[in-house]
C-alpha cells in the first residue's frame, strides 16, 4: 500500500492523522497440479484516525499462483498496487484531506505558534509537518518550521535546503507522535 501513496506523491508515514486501512480476507483457494491459486476480497478505507471518520472504502478481488497456500496468497497481495480501485479511492480521499488542512491549517498554525511560545519545538513541528505541500497555507507552515528548526536546532538549518528541511521536521514530529501519541489517538478506532 505504501508504493500506492508513494507513486500517487503523497507521503506516507506512521502516526499519521489520516490513515489508509486494509483488511483481507482468503475467499478460494485451488489446486491445479502443482501451483495453488488464492482469491482473497480487500476492503481498503480512507480516514482520520483522530475524529473517527470513514473518508470511503473500496473492495477489490485479487488472485495469485504459487507453489503454496502463503505464496499464492502473497501474490495475491503483490496485485494491490495495480489496482485501479485503490488508486482511486486515494485520489478522492487526497481531495478531502486537503479540503480539512485547507479549511484547518490557519487554526493548526495558531496552535503551533502557541506551541514555539512555550519552547515546544517538536510538538510544534509535528502540527506543522502534518499541513500538506497541496495546502493554500503550506508556505506560510513551512516558514514556521524553519524559524522553529533553526531556533531548536541551531544554525544547522542554514545548511538544509527546504526539501532536507521538510525531510529533518517530518522526521522529529514522527518521533515526537511515537513518543506522545497514546494510542487512542492513533488507532484505527472507525475501522
Amino acid at each position: 500500500m505504501r508504493s500506492v501513496i508513494t507513486s500517487m506523491k503523497l507521503v506516507s508515514g506512521y502516526n499519521s492523522r489520516f490513515v489508509l486501512a486494509c483488511k483481507t480476507v482468503p475467499l478460494q483457494t485451488e489446486v491445479a497440479g502443482t501451483k495453488m491459486a488464492q482469491r482473497i476480497s480487500a476492503t481498503f478505507a480512507v480516514g482520520d484516525a483522530r475524529t473517527k471518520s470513514c473518508f470511503g472504502t473500496s473492495i477489490v478481488e485479487f488472485t495469485g499462483i504459487g507453489n503454496t497456500e502463503e505464496q499464492a496468497l502473497t501474490n495475491a497481495l503483490k496485485n494491490i498496487k495495480n489496482s485501479p480501485q485503490l488508486r482511486k479511492l486515494v485520489d478522492k480521499s487526497k481531495q478531502r484531506i486537503i479540503d480539512y488542512y485547507n479549511n484547518n491549517a490557519a487554526s493548526i498554525i495558531r496552535k503551533a505558534q502557541t506551541l514555539i511560545n512555550g519552547k515546544q519545538y517538536e510538538q510544534a513541528l509535528f502540527e506543522l509537518c502534518a499541513i500538506p505541500e497541496d495546502c493554500n497555507l503550506y508556505e506560510q507552515a513551512l516558514e514556521m518550521m524553519e524559524k522553529v528548526y533553526e531556533t531548536a536546532y541551531g544554525d544547522e538549518s542554514v545548511q538544509l535546503s527546504r526539501k532536507e528541511l521538510g525531510a529533518a521536521c517530518r522526521k522529529l514530529a514522527d518521533e515526537y507522535a511515537t513518543n506522545n501519541c497514546p494510542e487512542s489517538d492513533c488507532s484505527l478506532g472507525w475501522w
